[in-house]
């Protein structure tokens, strides 16, 4: 195949990865500019404090951490950095998550696993697999 092809296929894999990142980010995205324009700042450059009042608000809406971080990367996005940090970098954002993730740790993704070490032995030892 030429060269082309797969360029072609790099950058269409790279809109569909923005494209999907921009679906992800957008609920967030919009709530932080009313939550901004409630309060008359500018969504684009808010002032720390602004940005914490707001992540605050998430958790107090008691949504998970993982939601929580997803609006911080949000905003990262599209926030101008302030003394080439982006905000959801900054310090004080960085220990308001830990202090998130602490309190409200994420769940596991699945209730149940399988025990690993009754498939190795069910495999290992074919004739005995009604003691399983």
């Amino acid at each position: 195949m030429p060269a082309s092809y797969f360029k072609q296929s790099y950058q269409h894999d790279l809109a569909i990865l923005v494209c999907c990142t921009q679906k992800q980010y957008a609920p967030y995205l919009k709530k932080g500019h009313d939550f901004c324009s409630q309060r008359k700042v500018n969504s684009s450059n808010p002032p720390l404090n602004t940005v914490l009042e707001f992540l605050v608000s998430l958790h107090e809406q008691g949504l998970s951490y993982t939601t929580i971080n997803t609006a911080r990367n949000a905003l990262s996005a599209v926030i101008l950095p302030t003394d080439n940090v982006n905000i959801g970098s900054h310090l004080t954002v960085s220990h308001f998550m830990k202090g998130i993730y602490k309190s409200n740790p994420p769940m596991p993704r699945y209730c149940t696993t399988w025990d690993v070490n009754l498939v190795l032995i069910f495999h290992r030892c074919p004739n005995q697999q009604s003691q399983v």
